[in-house]
């Protein structure tokens, strides 16, 4: 995750992104809202990092009333 981090958000640029954009840009789970959103299909890896996250965010979505579709 930090190589992907370093490439995605490199550390000279982070505070110029984090000043233009807001978080749930950057991490979908900390959108303030998920109602009304289209249907979502989420597709996780046993072994993804980022599958929790994932999962989580879908979680969300179906809490908010949207359709989802989980494939792991």
């Amino acid at each position: 995750m930090n190589f992907f981090r370093k490439h995605v958000f490199p550390p000279e640029t982070l505070p110029a992104i984090l000043e233009t954009y807001p978080p749930w840009w950057i991490s979908p789970l900390r959108a303030p809202d998920f109602t009304g959103l289209c249907d979502t299909f989420v597709a996780t890896a046993e072994c993804d990092v980022l599958r929790d996250e994932g999962e989580a965010y879908g979680k969300k979505l179906l809490e908010a009333g949207n359709k989802v579709t989980f494939r792991r």
